[in-house]
């Protein structure tokens, strides 16, 4: 199994309020975000009483940038334009 690096998010459906993450592996991540929520540890304490609060059908999972060889200097174009659109106050991240 290859591992697909990249940068992925997490979206309240609703609100469209998202939390933004980059990964080596992002199938692996996205799992395990999932595990740590469903078990009421995840690390981010805005993303764990979301869920807590809505189901898991409230939330969508999905990469937003796949490569074996995603670039450090993509990565950081894609953070600051996303950074940007935070800044509106439209989105939560971690």
């Amino acid at each position: 199994m290859s591992k697909t690096c990249g940068i992925y998010r997490i979206v309240h459906t609703e609100s469209n309020r998202t939390y933004i993450g980059s990964s080596k592996n992002i199938e692996v991540r996205l799992r395990r975000h999932r595990y740590d929520l469903n078990r009421g540890k995840h690390f981010n304490a805005y993303l764990k009483r979301s869920w807590n609060k809505y189901n898991p059908e409230a939330f969508v999972f999905e990469p937003l940038v796949k490569g074996h060889k995603v670039s450090l200097e993509t990565r950081n174009k894609i953070r600051i334009a996303l950074q940007a659109y935070r800044n509106n106050g439209n989105e939560k991240h971690g």
